[in-house]
């Protein structure tokens, strides 16, 4: 697959975003898309390998960026509901 025609976003503007991102997780998901796009590694397993991720949760985060882009890899869900423990 050729990651770097499937993503959209330039090299320069993921390394800013990673550089701006405060956020650990969500600076890790960019570092994933980037590294992808810059050829560092051929595969979705090996670049989730660098951030620390397992290969299924690398086949998710690229689900995800596939589906909506980095507004939707980015997207944190925060209105899940919590069922009752009894």
């Amino acid at each position: 697959m050729k990651y770097a025609d499937i993503i959209k976003e330039s090299i320069a503007d993921l390394l800013f975003m990673e550089k701006r991102e405060k956020n650990a997780m969500r600076r890790d998901r960019i570092r994933f898309i980037r590294s992808l796009k810059m050829g560092e590694y051929r595969s979705q397993a090996r670049a989730g390998a660098a951030i620390g991720l397992g290969e299924r949760q690398s086949q998710r985060l690229w689900n995800s960026y596939v589906k909506g882009g980095i507004k939707e890899l980015l997207s944190t869900y925060s209105d899940r509901w919590w069922g009752k423990l009894s």
